[in-house]
């Protein structure tokens, strides 16, 4: 007496091999290393001026007005999948502090609302970028950094770092795609009480350019027809492992 074991199990073969074949071209993407550069960098001032390239952060000359940056990253070309990490990197030629030697305290904010629609006209005075202004300081903050004095000599080599995590990253992902700008701000926590303020500043000397980067670690979502083929392979695999050895009708 036969049984249908074996014909079972060369069914099996033949679903689980069909279902390769099937889902081959859909399956998942290897997680993908992305490194953007800055489609925008500035600074907007207290008293309502924006700075195109510079993003010279803090009291940019002796009691002067504040000035906070900002940097910005395109997006839309990065396929939307599960951001698991994400670096900034900011050149950083000159740090000045005339308080003293002490590291600056420099935080990073993150900027939902600001796009290319207000990102501010060059050397234009403008009500909006007072609203800027105020905006990088009262933005949700991802990070601080200290920032040591590097005031005179050569160009400072040693950049700022921000390695991103927690609410930083579902943000990042939420963007991932859409057609807007993410902007990152940056403001110094001032070291001393006197008011009007000495000179104490980051990012001097950026108004020539400089490294702004951001690499993003992304883990693309599988396409659902990837996904249909396989959940029906292992249905179909399930119902005939299932099945006791059954005798053959006798001839």
């Amino acid at each position: 007496m036969k049984t249908s074991w074996g014909s079972g199990f060369g069914f099996l073969s033949s679903v689980v091999a069909a279902g390769l074949l099937a889902g081959v071209f859909d399956l998942p993407a290897l997680t993908q290393v992305v490194g953007l550069n800055a489609v925008r960098t500035g600074a907007y001032t207290s008293d309502g001026w924006f700075d195109p390239h510079s993003y010279l952060t803090g009291i940019t000359f002796a009691y002067g007005p504040e000035s906070r940056g900002m940097v910005a990253f395109d997006l839309s070309g990065v396929t939307p999948g599960q951001v698991t990490s994400a670096v900034l990197t900011l050149q950083n030629p000159y740090t000045v502090n005339e308080v003293g030697n002490a590291d600056l305290e420099l935080r990073l904010h993150g900027l939902a609302t600001l796009d290319s629609s207000n990102m501010g006209i060059p050397g234009t005075y403008s009500a909006s970028h007072t609203a800027n202004f105020s905006y990088i300081g009262s933005a949700p903050q991802y990070g601080t950094a200290w920032v040591p004095v590097h005031p005179s000599g050569a160009p400072n080599l040693n950049p700022v770092v921000f390695n991103l995590t927690g609410p930083v990253l579902g943000d990042l992902q939420a963007a991932l795609g859409t057609d807007s700008f993410f902007a990152f701000g940056l403001r110094v926590i001032k070291a001393d009480a006197e008011e009007p303020k000495p000179l104490q500043y980051v990012f001097g000397g950026t108004d020539l350019g400089g490294i702004v980067r951001l690499d993003l670690t992304v883990v693309p979502v599988p396409e659902p027809s990837g996904l249909g083929v396989w959940g029906a392979v292992a249905l179909v695999a399930h119902s005939i492992l299932r099945r006791k050895r059954v005798p053959d009708t006798p001839r």
